[in-house]
Order: structure tokens, then C-alpha cells, then sequence
């Protein structure tokens, strides 16, 4: 529920960013990061897959569609899932070995 709440409001902040316009994914990262800390490795790569369909609806060539247009729209697409699975899993290690402690 939380990463619903975190990605909807990245969404609707999008709009303010226009100057980031070729690396709008910054804007979800922080939802990523959030939900992996709060919610655990599972919350983290639902908020990364549900940030990652966001994006590429709103972000990407045709708009409001789920189709990317080029073969350039794919590099920052893997590259920010790779991201936040990768950010996800490190908070899950980092949360895992502070609970050992």
C-alpha cells in the first residue's frame, strides 16, 4: 500500500521537472529507495516494476501508452529497474545483517 501511495506521488509531482526532462526517473528513485526500506525486498521491486510502467506511460514516445518508441528509450528503462532491483537488494542485505547485529 505504501508504494502505491509513494508512486502516485511521484506521478503527480512529474510535471514540476520538465528541466530533468531526458532523466525523469529520478524523480521515482526515491520512491524505490522508501519502499525498500520500509517494506521490505518484495515491496522494493513491486515500487520499482509499478514505477517502471509510470514512466513508461507518461515519460516515453507515444505518450500515454505503454509502447516505447526507438531502441533509446530501452537503455534507461533496464538501466533504472536494474537500479532499483539492485537497491532493493542491498537494503534487504543491509536490514538482514543489522538485525544479526
Amino acid at each position: 500500500m505504501g508504494f502505491a501511495v509513494a508512486t502516485l506521488g511521484a506521478v503527480l509531482q512529474w510535471n514540476f521537472w520538465e528541466w530533468l526532462a531526458p532523466n525523469r526517473f529520478i524523480v521515482f528513485f526515491p520512491v524505490v529507495i522508501i519502499t525498500s526500506l520500509l517494506g521490505g525486498l518484495s515491496a522494493g521491486i513491486a515500487g520499482t516494476l509499478s514505477c517502471t510502467l509510470f514512466a513508461i506511460y507518461y515519460f516515453f514516445p507515444p505518450l500515454y501508452s505503454f509502447q516505447i518508441d526507438g531502441d533509446a528509450g530501452f537503455a534507461p528503462v533496464l538501466l533504472f529497474v536494474f537500479s532499483g532491483i539492485s537497491v532493493s537488494i542491498m537494503n534487504h542485505i543491509l536490514k538482514r545483517r543489522q538485525i544479526k547485529l
